[in-house]
């Protein structure tokens, strides 16, 4: 009996991560973030901390897949939140929406200019050249940020 509610709790974990996570990357997925972010901003909101969404798009990201393929195109991806997750605190979430795109929420961020210096670090760490390949990446960043149950684009 013990082994059998074992496995089903194992069973329900794991549903879980799959329902929660990109399969590719490991990062949270557009079904989290549409669930997190209602309570994050209500959090944010009752505490009366800023919060900032960072949105990052790869550039020319087609032109990889086209040319090298989709399994170079798979490594770019996961070195990408590899590199996301690592310029991030880990009170931050990390989220893939899917293709190229991908979302980073800063909860309880100082300052406008933190979240600025978070987007550019970001940005930057996406800029170093590549292991297994001959590429620089790079991406396009746009900044909204929430205080007060108000919220407003910085890019």
């Amino acid at each position: 009996m013990a082994s059998c509610t074992s496995v089903l709790l194992k069973a329900r974990d794991q549903m879980n991560f799959a329902a929660n996570h990109d399969a590719l990357t490991g990062l949270f997925n557009r079904a989290f973030l549409n669930d997190y972010m209602e309570t994050a901003m209500a959090t944010a909101k009752r505490k009366g901390e800023m919060m900032a969404v960072i949105h990052l798009d790869l550039d020319h990201f087609k032109t990889i897949n086209d040319t090298m393929g989709h399994a170079a195109g798979d490594a770019v991806l996961i070195e990408t939140a590899m590199r996301l997750v690592t310029n991030v605190r880990d009170s931050d979430v990390c989220v893939r929406l899917g293709g190229d795109e991908f979302t980073v929420i800063l909860n309880d961020v100082g300052s406008e200019a933190d979240a600025i210096d978070v987007a550019e670090r970001i940005v930057t760490g996406f800029k170093q050249p590549l292991e297994f390949a001959v590429l620089k990446p790079s991406a396009s960043a746009g900044i909204a940020l929430f205080r007060d149950g108000t919220a407003r684009s910085l890019t």
